[in-house]
C-alpha cells in the first residue's frame, strides 16, 4: 500500500473499515469494489470534494456521504470478514489502481443516460 498522500491506511483497523465499507457499497464484485475505492480517491484529487478529506479513508468515512455514516451495516463485515476479491480490490485501490473517473455513484441509474454501471452501482460526476 501506497503510505503517502491520499493512500495512506495507518493501522489494521483502518485497513479493515475501508474492506468493510467498500463490501457495503459494493458487495462481492471486484470490479464494484475497486470502483468504491476508486470514487473516494478521484474526490481525493477534485478540488469540489476535497472538504471531505485528503486520503481515502477520510472520504469514506465523511458525514452523508457512503455507508459509514448512514447506516451500521457495514459493521457485519468489520475484522476482515470480506472476501479475497474485496480485500484485493482494496489493496489496489490503495495502490493507485483505477477504474473509472468519476465521483459519485448510486444504486440505480435515475434515468440519466450519461451514468456508467459498474458492478451494480451507477457511476457519475466529475
Amino acid at each position: 500500500i501506497k503510505e503517502d498522500g491520499i493512500y495512506t491506511v495507518r493501522s489494521q483497523e483502518e485497513l479493515e473499515l475501508i474492506y468493510a465499507i467498500v463490501m457495503q457499497e459494493a458487495g462481492n464484485n471486484y470490479e464494484g469494489a475497486l470502483a468504491v475505492i476508486t470514487s473516494a480517491a478521484n474526490r481525493c484529487h477534485s478540488s469540489r470534494w476535497k472538504s471531505y478529506g485528503s486520503t481515502i479513508l477520510e472520504q469514506l468515512t465523511a458525514p452523508s456521504q457512503y455507508c459509514y455514516s448512514i447506516d451500521n451495516y457495514w459493521r457485519k463485515y468489520l475484522g476482515g470478514n470480506v472476501p479475497d476479491n474485496v480485500k484485493q480490490a482494496v489493496a489496489d485501490g490503495l495502490n493507485g489502481k483505477t477504474n473509472h473517473s468519476y465521483t459519485c455513484f448510486r444504486s440505480t441509474s435515475g434515468g440519466d443516460p450519461t451514468r456508467v454501471n459498474i458492478g451494480g452501482n451507477w457511476y457519475f460526476g466529475d
